[in-house]
């Protein structure tokens, strides 16, 4: 596609028989990585799947592996520094390829393998618990040249667990941990290494429709090598949703493209969320193109001018049962048109806004009002950032009517958000004069 999202080509595979479904890839200086699964009507079941393309992505080589099971797949890849590949995701059996996976037939995956394809390392993975369900969503190398998989436990009981598992560099087991708390399911979806060399964990943390207080979050985990867990923080509370993708923005923070559900009766939207490695939100971006459809955001990547594209799908109708494909682009600030709000509000009240800052525009002093006399005796806290998302105010505050004072802040839009215990409870932007 082109940078207006012209289509450019649109090239098939040749094997029409036994069709592929692509996953993930990678770019490389010479061509294109791709990972995922084959399907083979002969066997009537899939096979792990990965193949290199050129850059105008012609077909240099296609590698299939048939495992025990008949529904494997490696969703996701990732160059290494000494050439070489590695692949993770899932092994598991399904009965005549319906229903669900057997928890008895399932394993997690890692495959290693050079830049030819050859198959240096592949692993099933044994698991902690035998009726589960593994996988992983994300696998990454640090500059110690370690491997490090995430993904997901899956039980019976709906809270499931987030799962790690370190590697040397042949894809020798280190360690393995399970993250987890009662009455929740954990899903990790991203990791990176940090300039200290601890780690950032990027994934969800739900509290199921069924229960009382049923709510969605980021869940950003702060861990040391041995995966200890340093801190842990919640971002971004709804009713439902979760991260997809995420990648490293060029100004060392990170953007997450996923998506939301507002509430049970809430068609699903698309958005984009942008949080520095501190884990502190920055903006966050919602997209609803249609009223009547789910719309969702599965992939994330950096445009050359520094904005996103986003891919995803939207779901016609319940009649139809089908969906077109969806790509955004946007600037460097997830606008779609400059000037949109730098976040929005995510803990709506039913009496409307919960603050007020008057008057907009502004001098050097802004007041911002409390709406609800309940609250006057809670520490807030507020934070003003310039036009490219850096904070250049912060303060705390309690009470009806606080002044706040802008004469170190420059000229022009702000944005502004408001916190409670590290929780978002309203956002906007100011204009000063």
């Amino acid at each position: 596609m082109g940078k207006s999202g012209e289509v450019y080509s649109n090239i098939d595979f040749p094997d029409t028989i036994n069709p592929y479904v692509i996953r993930d890839w990678k770019k490389d200086t010479d061509g294109i990585y791709i990972c995922e699964r084959r399907f083979f009507y002969d066997s009537l079941g899939f096979s792990h799947f990965y193949a290199k393309l050129s850059p105008t992505m012609d077909t240099l080589w296609t590698k299939t592996i048939r495992t025990e099971y008949n529904v494997p797949g490696l969703v996701s890849i990732c160059k290494l520094k000494n050439g070489n590949l590695v692949m993770v995701g899932f092994d598991g059996y399904n009965e005549n390829l319906v229903g669900g996976t057997f928890v008895d037939k399932n394993n997690a995956v890692l495959l290693l393998v050079d830049n030819k394809g050859n198959v240096l390392n592949l692993l099933n993975l044994p698991k902690k618990e035998p009726k589960s369900l593994e996988g992983f969503h994300y696998v990454m190398e640090t500059r110690s040249g370690e491997l490090y998989a995430l993904g997901q436990v899956q039980y019976a009981t709906l809270y499931n667990e987030g799962l790690i598992m370190k590697f040397d560099s042949m894809g020798k087991l280190i360690w393995r941990k399970n993250y987890g708390e009662y009455q929740h399911t954990y899903n990790f979806r991203y990791m990176d290494e940090l300039a200290d060399g601890t780690l950032l964990v990027i994934g969800g943390k739900e509290k199921l429709f069924f229960l009382d207080g049923a709510y969605s979050t980021h869940l950003l985990l702060h861990l040391d090598k041995n995966g200890n867990v340093l801190e842990e923080k919640n971002v971004f509370n709804n009713y439902k949703g979760g991260v997809f993708s995420c990648i490293k923005s060029r100004d060392g923070n990170y953007v997450c493209a996923g998506v939301i559900l507002k509430t049970r009766d809430h068609y699903p939207d698309s958005y984009i969320i942008k949080f520095s490695p501190k884990g502190d939100s920055i903006w966050v971006r919602e997209y609803s193109h249609w009223d009547d459809r789910d719309e969702y955001f599965f992939n994330i990547a950096q445009a050359s001018d520094g904005g996103y594209f986003l891919s995803g799908e939207t779901f016609i109708s319940e009649e139809d049962h089908s969906s077109k494909g969806w790509v955004v682009k946007t600037d460097s600030m997830g606008c779609l048109l400059p000037g949109c709000y730098t976040a929005i509000e995510v803990e709506p009240e039913e009496k409307g806004l919960r603050f007020l800052l008057s008057p907009n525009p502004t001098g050097d002093y802004v007041q911002l009002y409390l709406n609800n006399p309940e609250d006057r005796y809670r520490q807030y806290e507020i934070e003003l950032l310039d036009q490219n998302g850096r904070k250049i105010h912060q303060t705390q505050f309690s009470g009806l009517r606080t002044t706040i004072d802008l004469s170190s802040c420059p000229s022009g839009l702000l944005y502004y958000r408001i916190l409670y215990e590290h929780h978002f409870l309203q956002s906007g932007s100011l204009v000063k004069y």
